[in-house]
């Protein structure tokens, strides 16, 4: 017997169905969802975007293009099968110690196939109970895998810190023919370990016919060599446009302007406890002309050398000077020498960049007449200032405190990159942080006083610096206004294109 009354509602919500094609139901398809509009994306174009985001300018770090690489295999099955393709996602292959990941370099070996290779070796121990890279364990890569890869490699970096397998690792590649080789690095990763290049300093002795860096290489364009002796004069240096010659102390001055001269078209110069040995100078003394360079790095050397290595070289005006781990004692003086450098040959009036690394000051900047005011006031078209490990007395010199005509010098200026503010130590090795409330008050000091003075837009700050502080800055950088400069956290990039100590990597 049927009971009246209203009918009892379901409990079960009934969804909407999806809104099927009709052609579907009418042929009797399976449904197929829309697809994802980044699968769309014409390969080609993803790979683009991959080639740039695994791009070795972007890291600081040896694990980082690996790691991304990955990450990127793991977001989905297209990405995947893309990343896992093309040859050219593969060519970076880093080794690392304590314990090299051998499966993940013949991996990326094999997947890269003929492509041009980047090796970048970091062979530095963790601590010195640590003797994990040894000469057999650089016999094993070298011939396991560097040069059975040589006519591939494009870029050899190798980064130490035992100087004793330094020669061993030369021995392999001094000899060797690479001929799409671009770039070869054979640096030491703490170069502040070392004495001062002084004018006392005897010529390195020679070792009769040894080569520097023979076969063949015709586009080597980037050489950088620490603590490897240079003696043949036979060696082809044409094609070099980049050179880093630190840590070879005093050469043969002779062999010094013969070897500079060869290099027919150096862009860019390194020496840090490097240089020619001292000899009286005449007027008629030969010189090192380079008529193409455009950056100098000079460091590591006693004030009274500078002054000798200024009178060696002859350069253009350059674009870019750097300065680097100099006693303090002699930074003040430093300056003076500049300016007068500049002054009788004008090398310093295009300048664009200055960077400084561990440089500090004698005598606190008291007056615009400070040595390092005065130099850079006469640099017009300076766009960039470079600082790292730095006193504050930089800082406070930049603020222009006593004479706002001067402010008005460095209206060129744009980019300020700050980064490892430290106290003055007597002990060089032992560095102290400025503590970083003290360094937020010196920053936003200078810009308050800089805001009608100046174009800086950037401020590139280093990775010291953790979230609570970073949003302090920036909470009081707001209080400038239309003077607040747009700040970025990646001041730990590669200094003068290189890098100086295992803080770095």
């Amino acid at each position: 017997m049927l009971c009246g009354g209203p009918r009892r509602r379901s409990m079960v919500t009934n969804t909407p169905e999806p809104d099927v094609p009709q052609s579907s139901i009418a042929h009797n398809q399976p449904y197929t969802p829309p697809e994802a509009a980044i699968l769309r994306i014409p390969p080609e174009i993803v790979l683009t975007i991959f080639e740039h985001v695994l791009a070795g300018a972007n890291y600081n770090y040896l694990s980082d293009i690996p790691r991304t690489r990955w990450k990127l295999m793991l977001v989905c099955r297209h990405f995947c099968t893309i990343v896992a393709s093309y040859a050219t996602l593969w060519t970076f292959v880093p080794v690392a110690g304590p314990f090299p990941n051998f499966c993940a370099i013949d991996r990326a070996l094999l997947r890269a196939g003929t492509a041009h290779l980047q090796f970048y070796l970091d062979l530095r121990l963790d601590s010195f109970e640590e003797n994990w890279c040894n000469p057999e364990m650089v016999d094993k890569v070298m011939t396991r895998y560097i040069l059975p890869k040589i006519s591939q490699v494009e870029k050899l970096i190798f980064i130490v810190d035992d100087t004793d397998i330094v020669d061993h690792i030369f021995s392999y590649i001094s000899t060797c023919s690479a001929p799409t080789l671009m770039t070869f690095k054979l640096v030491v990763g703490d170069l502040l370990q070392m004495e001062s290049l002084s004018i006392q300093h005897p010529s390195t002795a020679s070792c009769g016919d040894q080569l520097f860096f023979a076969g063949e290489h015709p586009k080597l364009t980037t050489l950088s060599i620490h603590f490897v002796p240079i003696y043949s004069r036979a060696v082809s240096t044409s094609s070099i446009r980049h050179l880093d010659l630190s840590l070879l102390k005093a050469i043969d001055p002779s062999f010094f302007i013969d070897f500079m001269t060869s290099v027919d078209y150096l862009e860019s110069l390194t020496l840090r406890n490097a240089g020619p040995a001292f000899e009286h100078r005449t007027s008629q003394s030969p010189v090192a002309h380079l008529p193409f360079l455009r950056r100098l790095a000079i460091g590591g050397m006693s004030l009274e050398y500078v002054e000798y290595l200024l009178t060696v070289i002859r350069v253009p005006p350059l674009k870019e000077l750097g300065v680097f781990a100099m006693e303090p004692e002699d930074c003040d003086d430093l300056w003076s020498i500049f300016a007068r450098y500049n002054s009788q040959y004008s090398v310093f009036n295009e300048l664009e960049m200055l960077e400084l690394f561990q440089v500090t000051m004698s005598n606190p900047p008291t007056s615009i007449y400070h040595p390092f005011a005065q130099f850079l006031s006469s640099l017009q078209h300076l766009r960039i200032i470079r600082m790292r490990r730095i006193t504050a007395d930089y800082i406070e010199a930049l603020s222009a405190r006593e004479d706002v005509s001067w402010a008005l010098e460095v209206m060129t200026l744009e980019v300020l990159e700050i980064s490892s503010v430290v106290l003055d130590k007597a002990d060089d090795d032992d560095f102290e942080p400025v503590p970083m409330q003290d360094v937020v008050k010196m920053l936003l000091d200078l810009f308050e006083r800089r805001s009608h003075h100046w174009n800086v837009k950037r401020l590139h700050l280093g990775d010291e610096w953790d979230e609570a502080r970073q949003e302090s800055l920036l909470i009081s950088l707001r209080t400038l206004g239309e003077w607040t400069p747009i700040v970025h956290w990646d001041a730990r990039a590669p200094f003068f294109h290189d890098y100086y100590d295992s803080e770095e990597i």
